[in-house]
């Protein structure tokens, strides 16, 4: 499901419990973020600890990351993309893989003050502080990896506001390809992105990508005209480029993020479940 499905969802909902009451987009942006935020706090709390919540949160999951322990001072950089937990381990000189514990600031301290606990080859430690891990020994070298939870996407529905004051949804442009040259079939679609802005163009072949050849991909960019407005509040003659960004859970995880957004804007609505409601609905249809 799309952010712009789970938005028709949301205010079909609320629409028809709710007399009327719908979510505007800029308010959507407003609260998604943070109830995926919300949500992904609650997973990781249990991550690990039944199958459907690992199932929930594994693509969120980076294995075996390389680090390099600075030889002088026993530092390397956590991951920018890091969020939560980890676990660590290096190959010896042997080599055999050894478990490095990751330990807080308070244990870490005792074991360097302890001459039975200090680290060695054979059984090293480290702490994680701010964007740093610190090593006990320095001398891991480039053998340490680190396997933890990245941070989670952060969804965004962009849009303009046609001449009759209609929200036009843009596409998510993550998959749009680069140019490459060459030979086409005929019929093929052939994207292209250049300085932000999204073309395409039907074609028989097409070699070299020039402005003439191509039409804005209305998917991904539009030029505004009239009255129209960007979502930032881009006026007329202005191009404007998808900003959308999708959710990167499963749809089932996209129904509970729905529900808890519900639940935050109309109280009275928190003991539904959308996808018991979407079940519903089908079966009216069915019957009617």
């Amino acid at each position: 499901m799309t952010n712009e499905q789970i938005l028709g969802l949301i205010n079909y909902i609320a629409n028809k419990e709710q007399s009327g009451k719908t979510l505007k987009p800029e308010q959507y942006n407003l609260l998604l973020p943070a109830d995926c935020i919300k949500f992904a706090q609650l997973q990781r709390k249990e991550y690990e600890k039944t199958q459907e919540v690992t199932n929930a949160i594994k693509h969120l999951k980076v294995s075996d990351s390389n680090l390099t322990v600075n030889a002088g001072t026993g530092i390397a950089s956590v991951p920018t993309n890091y969020e939560y937990g980890g676990q660590l381990w290096y190959n010896d000189s042997v080599p055999q893989r050894r478990k490095i514990d990751l330990v807080t600031d308070a244990e870490f301290n005792l074991r360097m003050g302890s001459p039975l606990r200090k680290a060695t080859v054979k059984k090293p430690f480290g702490k994680l502080v701010g964007s740093s891990l610190y090593f006990e020994p320095k001398s891991l070298g480039s053998n340490v990896k680190f396997s933890y939870l990245k941070v989670h996407t952060t969804p965004v529905l962009d849009y303009y506001i046609d001449t009759n004051d209609i929200a036009i949804y843009f596409s998510d442009p993550t998959d749009v390809a680069a140019w490459s040259a060459g030979s086409y079939d005929s019929g093929d679609t052939v994207y292209y992105a250049s300085n932000g802005h999204y073309y395409k163009a039907n074609t028989t072949t097409v070699e070299i990508p020039t402005h003439s050849d191509w039409d804005i991909d209305e998917d991904y960019s539009h030029t505004l005209t009239g009255d129209e407005l960007g979502s930032s509040g881009q006026t007329a003659s202005t191009i404007v480029d998808s900003l959308t960004i999708e959710m990167d859970w499963r749809d089932t995880e996209k129904l509970i993020i729905s529900d808890m957004l519900l639940e935050r804007i109309w109280p009275n609505l928190k003991k539904m479940e959308l996808a018991q409601y979407v079940e519903l609905q089908k079966q009216e249809r069915n019957l009617s």
